[in-house]
Formats: structure tokens, C-alpha cells, sequence
């Protein structure tokens, strides 16, 4: 479909199919796979790490807090804070 200025609009969806010739797939190269895979280990990694990190902290806060009872609202408030970023 063409603009009103004679030019091909970018936005209007075809609904011609290429031939068959030119319907080959692309992959990215193992240069551009290995970056991209380890970075998102990395942040699986990190994220996994952050989540525990309450785990190993709360018999500092309850001894700082002195209270035992309070235990349930730390992971809560972690998460809260945590989520709000």
C-alpha cells in the first residue's frame, strides 16, 4: 500500500508471503550467542543471590531488634523494598 505522497508505507502489514527461495531462516553467530547466554546467567545468578542474602541476615537483625516475632516481616519488607525499584 502506498502513502498518499506515492511512497511504500512502513506501518501497512503485507499479507503476501515471500517465495520460497527467500524464506531462509537467519540464526546469530556463536559469537553473538555466547555473550547474550552468559550475561543472562549472570543475571540468573545474581537475582538467586539476592534472594538469599535475607536468609543469612536475619539472626543479625533479630539480634539487633531483639525481637523474635518480627521474623515473618523482614523477607516482606525485603521483597517490598525490593520490588519497588
Amino acid at each position: 500500500m502506498l502513502t498518499w505522497d506515492g511512497r511504500k508505507d512502513p506501518w501497512r502489514r503485507t499479507t503476501e508471503k515471500p517465495p520460497l527461495n527467500e524464506a531462509k531462516q537467519e540464526f546469530p553467530s556463536t559469537k553473538r550467542v555466547i555473550p547474550i547466554v552468559a550475561a543472562l546467567y549472570m543475571a540468573f545468578f545474581l537475582v538467586a543471590l539476592d534472594r538469599t542474602i535475607i536468609a543469612t541476615a536475619i539472626p543479625t537483625i533479630t539480634d539487633d531488634f531483639h525481637s523474635l516475632g518480627d521474623v515473618g516481616w523482614y523477607g516482606s519488607a525485603y521483597m517490598l523494598i525490593g520490588s519497588s525499584f
